[in-house]
């Protein structure tokens, strides 16, 4: 089984350059796929984004990429191709 890098909330507000609110409201808008790894039974939710669903919002693949305005502020200095 490969491994899967997962970045939180926090980490990819901070690539995305926006704010959490944002992340989640990306989330669930279905614009940017998440998983969901708290524990069975519990009564919170924990996300994580995987890498590769992050690679595929930012590149349009999915059908839902960033729009102009979510992208006019991107730095660019975020290398993805190797994880934060």
């Amino acid at each position: 089984m490969a491994d899967t890098l997962l970045h939180t909330i926090p980490q990819v507000a901070e690539i995305l350059t926006c704010s959490r609110p944002h992340v989640y409201a990306l989330i669930s808008s279905g614009r940017l796929g998440s998983v969901d790894i708290s524990t069975p039974g519990s009564t919170r939710t924990k996300l994580r984004v995987r890498h590769e669903d992050l690679l595929a919002f930012l590149g349009g693949t999915n059908g839902h990429g960033p729009t102009p305005q979510e992208t006019s502020g991107m730095p660019g200095q975020h290398d993805l191709t190797k994880g934060v």
